[in-house]
């Protein structure tokens, strides 16, 4: 269920560690995670967001990969995994379309080839061409940068609301703007791409269809 958990193998296919699955060990409480979704009929967007309730715990997942390397994969599915429980989803009042992110593709471009130039790698979760549109990074979690929620009024809305745990409707009722960004990259925990102050920490899911 959308917005129940993050739940993710520890462990890529090959067995080496992959940056969008140990990102989840690295959630706290309160931490705010937006989910990426295509929707039946509807195109792909940001669609809610949802509250870490306590730090990462080991599980396991009946898990195989997607895709053409899926069809053919005979390995073991059980894998040891990384569970986070979420709590409060909220549909976001306004989804983010992937057309609306390409409306803003200079500006996301811009705040990551800042970071780069700060962090090295940064876990976007937009990746860029210039052979083709902007489109959704793959992998089951990314980092929002600080920079992105500031730029986007949606993604702004939606966190203020989900920590006052006010209902959509309810927009007059806003935290300040202010984000702030800090710390040294991936995987150390203070990163420059979590929303600050710590309890407002935000991640981009990418969700199954």
């Amino acid at each position: 269920t959308l917005g129940e958990s993050l739940l993710s193998p520890k462990l890529a296919q090959n067995d080496r560690e992959t940056p969008s699955y140990t990102l989840v060990s690295y959630v706290r409480p309160e931490d705010v995670v937006f989910h990426y979704w295509k929707q039946k009929g509807k195109s792909s967007a940001i669609v809610g967001c949802s509250l870490v309730t306590a730090s990462a715990r080991d599980d396991t997942i009946d898990w195989q990969p997607h895709g053409t390397y899926g069809k053919g994969f005979s390995g073991p599915t059980n894998r040891d995994a990384w569970l986070a429980l979420l709590e409060g989803y909220r549909d976001l009042p306004n989804p983010v379309s992937l057309e609306r992110a390409r409306e803003l593709e200079l500006d996301l471009r811009a705040i990551r080839d800042s970071l780069q130039a700060q962090v090295g790698a940064t876990y976007f979760p937009f990746a860029f061409s210039n052979k083709r549109p902007l489109r959704a990074a793959q992998g089951y979690l990314q980092k929002l940068p600080a920079a992105v929620v500031d730029l986007v009024p949606e993604l702004r809305e939606a966190v203020a609301l989900l920590k006052l745990g006010i209902s959509p409707t309810s927009r007059e009722q806003l935290l300040g703007d202010e984000v702030a960004e800090q710390g040294p990259t991936f995987p150390t925990r203070g990163s420059p791409l979590l929303v600050e102050p710590r309890e407002m920490e935000v991640g981009v899911h990418r969700a199954a269809a």
